[in-house]
């Protein structure tokens, strides 16, 4: 065994460091790639595959790419502002609130969505009102109990408080277990005023599940009688409808109604560019904000910006702008995004009609309903790994699904085994 003492007889100052639990893609990961099986189904990660299970590069991501790299002015020198060029902030600030907001919208350039969830929790930590001369321990931010794991971390990691809000039934009936927006509305009706709570509007990871336009109205007469604050975690705009504009209409409705609130986007899935990791962090202001809070706000984000990073990557944002700034290549985007969202939701309808044709046990509503990457399904530990280890498809340990993993040639293998599961195991 390794020592931990040098040969000063000093021990390593990390020789003690405490151990950590990662998501459990990490060993998933090794598990399928040592899986010699040759009907073995990846349906870990939330990256869209084709119908053939290739890679998908949008044709108009890929013209941008190519107009770029024909620029011979383009360099690799420091973009002059580091939160990200105007044209990119404008394009991102209307594609979500449309025209007229340009001047009440605090935007930068972040290291994808969960950048934008990390300087949204930097930003608050220093600067949030209600939490000014609060102890750590009282700096708390409540998300519904389905989320992505990462959320918990992210807050974690600069020492805020995490809490749980129910958010799906708890049927213990297999299938997809549906919304309880009764607990859920009860649970955000019972919290300390000014609370900050974190909030998917569309295509929820893990579930795929969101409330109906009617009851994010009732949720905002709520949210807005108590003073709460909203993170808006948009990691997948586009998804449900096939429409960014039409998707987003709840954070529209929330600003609108001078919610105060951060919007954490990425271009990273509706454009494909997963890697480059381009995202924004928005801050809207009420429309009666005074300028000077609007350039003090926009001071501190910098500042943050200029700590953590010191500078944005260039070619990710000049890749996105390119696209959203070109009237003909955003219109071929967003029509191959429309097709994309309704290959995903004909993906969760042949699902769904395959498990119905077995005779699969237990509610699919839920699967066909959804929108998004994932759907989450109502299985034990003992139902998953028999899924991993009798038929080779891998999900996530609890449970989630990537719809965008699925194709012709794996859905009804894929339903076959959960059926099977479902059949041979006690629930």
């Amino acid at each position: 065994m390794a020592s931990s003492v040098n040969s000063n007889g000093q021990v390593h100052p990390f020789a003690n460091i405490s151990d950590i639990t990662l998501e459990s893609t990490n060993h998933l990961k090794t598990l399928y790639a040592n899986d010699a099986s040759p009907t073995k189904v990846n349906l870990m990660v939330g990256v869209y595959r084709t119908p053939e299970g290739k890679p998908y590069l949008f044709p108009s991501v890929q013209a941008a790419k190519q107009r770029i790299f024909a620029d011979n002015s383009w360099n690799f020198e420091y973009p002059s502002l580091q939160i990200g060029s105007k044209s990119f902030r404008q394009e991102g600030i209307r594609g979500i609130f449309g025209e007229g907001w340009d001047d009440r919208v605090i935007a930068t350039q972040t290291n994808g969505a969960s950048g934008a969830v990390h300087w949204a929790g930097v930003f608050l930590k220093e600067h949030y009102g209600p939490w000014k001369d609060r102890p750590d321990t009282e700096k708390k931010i409540y998300i519904p109990e389905q989320t992505w794991i990462n959320h918990h971390h992210t807050f974690h990691h600069l020492h805020i408080t995490t809490s749980t809000l129910p958010y799906l039934s708890t049927t213990t009936t297999p299938g997809i277990a549906p919304l309880d927006f009764s607990a859920f509305h009860t649970a955000i009706s019972n919290l300390p005023p000014q609370s900050v709570i974190l909030l998917q509007p569309i295509a929820h990871n893990p579930t795929g599940l969101v409330p109906t336009a009617s009851q994010w109205t009732t949720l905002l007469r709520t949210i807005k009688k108590l003073g709460h604050f909203i993170i808006w975690d948009v990691a997948y705009p586009g998804f449900s409808s096939g429409n960014i504009f039409d998707d987003l209409a709840v954070v529209r409705e929330y600003a609108e109604a001078e919610v105060p609130m951060v919007v954490c986007w990425t271009y990273g899935k509706c454009m494909g560019v997963y890697s480059e990791r381009v995202g924004l962090l928005l801050i809207p202001m009420p429309a009666g904000a005074s300028k000077e809070m609007r350039v003090r706000i926009e001071k501190q984000v910098k500042g943050i910006v200029r700590a953590e990073t010191g500078a944005l990557g260039g070619f990710g944002g000049r890749l996105v702008e390119t696209v959203l700034a070109d009237a003909g290549l955003k219109k071929q985007w967003e029509g191959e995004l429309r097709t994309v969202a309704g290959e995903l939701v004909r993906r969760r309808e042949k699902l769904g009609a395959s498990l119905e044709r077995l005779g699969a046990k237990g509610d699919w509503k839920g699967l066909v309903e959804g929108r998004g990457f994932f759907a989450l399904l109502n299985l034990t530990e003992v139902q998953v790994a028999m899924l991993r280890e009798k038929w080779s498809v891998y999900v996530l340990e609890s449970g989630r699904l990537s719809i965008a993993g699925l194709n012709d040639g794996n859905v009804e293998y894929v339903a076959r085994a959960i059926h099977d599961v479902l059949e041979n195991t006690r629930t």
